[in-house]
């Protein structure tokens, strides 16, 4: 593709070796230089105008793959953090109008030490926070059984939250939180159905 210099050097040309058409050829010139970059900026636009109107309604982040390395320690009571993963993700998509579908892991510190949560503790936890007005989700995630011939479907619980939501999570200070994505055993993204909303949590253990 010619550059805006080229084009206007080729009016120029002509304009020296044809004076009769010299008004004409100036209308020209200016109409190229100035019409064509305009034209050139709505349609680069339109591009981020579709994508714009497409995250107003909000996308559902339900995986996020990295490289980067992974470790913890558990989050002491009242506090929560997110998994490399998803803060990665958070990272990516700060600007966009983005919901993230987590796995939310409880801990239990008791006088230094981390202790087993109960059933019904972790009920009763879920039960407070959907009180708070968080949304929960059954979902299924599959693993192979043991021949690697068969995928295997599991129930698990999973909450949708926006970076608002993350970054003013309502914690109990009787736990600690970790969030995370959960994936298929082949890394890929679990299938999402936001019409599977959890409305009773004693429905779903029965």
């Amino acid at each position: 593709m010619r550059t805006y210099k080229e084009m206007a050097d080729e009016v120029l040309y002509r304009i020296k070796k044809e004076k009769i058409k010299r008004r004409k050829y100036l209308i020209v010139s200016l109409s190229i230089i100035f019409i064509l970059p305009i034209f050139t900026f709505l349609l680069v636009n339109q591009n981020s105008y579709i994508n714009d109107k497409f995250l107003e309604n909000s996308v559902i982040i339900t995986n996020y793959k990295t490289d980067l390395d992974q470790s913890y320690t558990p989050p002491k009571n009242g506090e929560y953090y997110c998994l490399t993963e998803v803060n990665e993700a958070r990272k990516k998509y700060i600007d966009k109008n983005v919901s993230y579908l987590l796995n939310i892991n409880l801990f239990k510190e008791n006088n230094g030490e981390y202790v087993d949560i109960k059933e019904e503790e972790y009920i009763q936890e879920l039960k407070r926070l959907s009180d708070e007005g968080y949304k929960f989700y059954k979902v299924y995630y599959w693993l192979y059984n043991d021949s690697k011939t068969e995928k295997i479907y599991y129930p698990i619980i999973m909450i949708k939250l926006t970076e608002d939501q993350l970054q003013k999570f309502k914690a109990s200070d009787n736990y600690g939180y970790t969030f995370r994505f959960i994936t298929n055993e082949d890394y890929s993204s679990i299938e999402f159905n936001e019409n599977n909303v959890i409305s009773s949590f004693d429905a779903y253990y029965e």
